[in-house]
C-alpha cells in the first residue's frame, strides 16, 4: 500500500482565551490578520495587536512549524526561530515561595 504524505506549514495557532480576555465580554465581530498583526474588532472596541501576543504557549516553544516528513509540502516553509524549550519551567523555577500562585 502506498502512502502520500503532505505536509502543511504551521504559522501558530492564536489562543481564543487570551481574544476573550482583551474583548471583556464583547462578542468578536471580525478579526483581520495581516502580516504579524491582528485587527479585532467588536461592538464599540476595536484593536490591533501583534500576532505574537496571541499565541498559543505552547507554540512559543515549537520545535516543528514545519513538518519533518512529507511528499510535497503545501506552500512554503516557515522560518523556525530558535526557541528554549524550557524557559517556561526555568521561569517557575527562579520565582521566590510568595510569588507562586
Amino acid at each position: 500500500e502506498d502512502i502520500f504524505i503532505i505536509g502543511v506549514p504551521c504559522p501558530g495557532i492564536i489562543d481564543k482565551k487570551k481574544i476573550e480576555d482583551i474583548l471583556d465580554g464583547r462578542e468578536l465581530l471580525e478579526g483581520v490578520e495581516s502580516d504579524s498583526q491582528i485587527l479585532l474588532k467588536a461592538e464599540g472596541f476595536e484593536e490591533t495587536l501583534d500576532q505574537d501576543k496571541l499565541l498559543h504557549a505552547s507554540c512559543r516553544s515549537c520545535r516543528h512549524r514545519n513538518p519533518v516528513l512529507y511528499d510535497t509540502l503545501m506552500g512554503k516553509e516557515i522560518s523556525q526561530p530558535q526557541t528554549d524549550e524550557y524557559s517556561d519551567v526555568e521561569e517557575f523555577a527562579s520565582k521566590q515561595d510568595n510569588e507562586i500562585p
